[in-house]
């Protein structure tokens, strides 16, 4: 079973959706053919109704957690009680604003000369681990 058909599963049996919609975005970002790290959803639910959309994407996640702990790296959510719900209204996850296969690795401290790091502030913060 692939890992969109366990979200779609997942989702379905925890909110009995009357729309679910789940759409693997991997092919967008910078991840190995064949990925399935990148998803929307819509999910509409009658659960949702009264609950605030910071609380409709703590379930979502909730209901995910053995997805998100085995790779599952992003879910652009759109989670509507029937009410709110516009058939005709698009949902699309942004584009990925990340490097790509083909661009040239983004620089870090790391590669720069050390005289390039001389006129840097000094920080009194321990370095964190």
């Amino acid at each position: 079973m692939s890992r969109q058909q366990r979200i779609e599963e997942a989702l379905r049996e925890k909110f009995e959706p009357t729309q679910l919609d789940v759409t693997n975005d991997s092919h967008r970002h910078s991840v190995a053919p064949g990925s399935e790290t990148h998803f929307t959803v819509l999910l509409v639910s009658e659960q949702f109704g009264p609950l605030t959309r910071v609380e409709r994407h703590r379930r979502i996640h909730a209901a995910l957690a053995a997805e998100l702990d085995a790779g599952l790296h992003a879910l652009a959510i759109r989670a509507l009680a029937p009410t709110e719900f516009e058939p005709s209204s698009a949902f699309t996850a942004p584009n990925c604003l990340g490097g790509t296969k083909t661009s040239a690795p983004t620089p870090s401290v790391a590669d720069a000369p050390a005289d390039a790091l001389a006129d840097l502030p000094a920080t009194s913060e321990a370095p964190r681990d």
